[in-house]
């Protein structure tokens, strides 16, 4: 039976968003296509989701 190693006090990369978002610069936005309500900072009122489509 293999024994599983623990790392202590490293901390992993990938749950650190990559860039820090400032909140007060965040807005909420409408969707005009879907309709769906998100926080943004971009300048277009597109979700993500309707932009790719």
């Amino acid at each position: 039976m293999k024994e599983k190693k623990k790392m202590v006090g490293i901390r992993c990369r990938c749950l650190e968003p990559p860039v820090k978002k400032d909140k007060e610069k965040m807005r909420i936005v409408m969707c005009p296509v879907c309709g769906k309500v998100y926080r943004t900072d971009r300048t277009d009122d597109v979700c993500f989701s309707c932009s790719k489509a």
